[in-house]
């Protein structure tokens, strides 16, 4: 869990940077500009490779799903994001699927 939360956000994150509920606000795509709040949902984390020192990553994010959950008035959305971080073009080290709970 600590290559996803090292490469979560910019270096050096302006407050502007932060959501009202503190995530990124470019964490979950869709969301930026949204008067909602995000709440973790869960995450799993496939390793894939060994990272190495020294080189630059990439991740690419990618929405596998939005579903509505809850009934009578508790209503929220779960979105499934994957984000695939690799060495920049090239070796994939690890796919980090997480849930957001979008209330």
């Amino acid at each position: 869990m600590y290559l996803p939360s090292l490469l979560r956000g910019p270096d050096g994150a302006a407050t502007a940077e932060y959501r009202p509920d503190g995530m990124f606000a470019d964490e979950v795509p869709g969301t930026a500009g949204l008067d909602v709040r995000l709440l973790a949902g869960g995450q799993t984390i496939e390793f894939c490779s060994t990272p190495p020192l020294g080189v630059p990553l990439e991740v690419t994010r990618t929405v596998n799903g939005v579903d509505w959950k809850g009934s009578d008035g508790g209503e929220f959305l779960l979105i499934t994001v994957s984000k695939t971080y690799r060495v920049t073009g090239s070796v994939t080290l690890a796919i980090v699927t997480e849930r957001f709970i979008v209330r």
